[in-house]
């Protein structure tokens, strides 16, 4: 569509048989909106439609050529439509809560598994990629991705592990990549998505936690969803040194932990916020 349209200001005024009026002095490129001193030839058009109609995040219009719509961008909750899950756009196909300051991505809701078999469909990382870089946001700053646990399987090897090991049922699992139980929660699809979102960061610890949160489908419940965490890690820099003291470490540590946990009251907040203004017709 982009090429047709290039072509289309590049040749129009030949192809229509309707040359430049000798009386007005106007020039094709004037005719077009082009500086008769920088005129592109047509295979320089065709040159760029290519490059921007490019498989690439970074292209402003990535999400749009792929089939899918930006509906949400307050507060830094982020709804994205696709034509393709239900046959309304404006239906939302995954729900994100990407806070900045905190460094925490928040997926509350991931439907994409559930679109139409298309070779347009995009992964999550894909579109969480596009969506920041539409947002001037620095995806690749992200210490911790949170998803919901919808996966009905991983849900019962969840409880199950509780069980086995004598941990209540809100009780907080915490597995690194030492640990004898890491494979566990390593060979799921929520590993595989998080760990394509920030390129070159490597997972280091998985949470997993007991939250209720309200939702809405017609009437208000409180429902009890256990969420996978990701924390991520970048190798330091060249000039930067890798011996950190412990206690400054332990600190460090605790600090994050803090700012996942207001990062994840937050989204659920922005949540309900979003649910109760669709129930009343606020706008937000």
């Amino acid at each position: 569509m982009i090429l047709h349209h290039l072509l289309h200001i590049v040749t129009f005024p030949w192809t229509r048989g309707r040359g430049p009026s000798p009386n007005n002095g106007i020039q094709p490129t004037q005719v077009a909106g082009l500086d008769p001193t920088n005129t592109a030839t047509v295979a320089e058009v065709i040159e760029t439609a290519i490059v921007a109609e490019a498989d690439d995040p970074y292209d402003p219009d990535y999400l749009s050529q792929h089939g899918y719509m930006v509906l949400k961008k307050e507060h830094g909750g982020v709804f994205i439509g696709s034509g393709g899950y239900s046959g309304d756009i404006n239906k939302p196909v995954l729900k994100l809560y990407i806070d900045v300051k905190r460094q925490v991505t928040t997926i509350y809701e991931n439907n994409l598994r559930y679109e139409k078999a298309s070779n347009e469909n995009l992964k999550v990382h894909d579109i969480f990629q596009a969506v920041c870089h539409q947002q001037h946001v620095q995806f690749d700053d992200m210490r911790w991705i949170v998803m919901d646990v919808d996966d009905p399987f991983i849900y019962t090897a969840i409880r199950n592990y509780r069980i086995r090991n004598g941990l209540e049922q809100n009780e907080e699992i915490i597995v690194t990549p030492d640990h004898i139980d890491w494979k566990i929660l390593y060979e799921t699809v929520y590993y595989a998505q998080a760990s394509k979102m920030v390129p070159g960061a490597q997972i280091d610890k998985i949470i997993v936690r007991r939250r209720q949160r309200e939702m809405y489908t017609g009437r208000y419940s409180a429902v009890i969803a256990d969420v996978i965490i990701f924390s991520l890690k970048t190798s330091p820099l060249e000039n930067e040194s890798s011996d950190i003291d412990p206690i400054d470490a332990h600190e460090a540590e605790l600090a994050d932990e803090a700012a996942l946990n207001k990062a994840m009251d937050d989204a659920d907040n922005a949540l309900k916020a979003e649910l109760l203004a669709a129930k009343y017709g606020w706008k937000l």
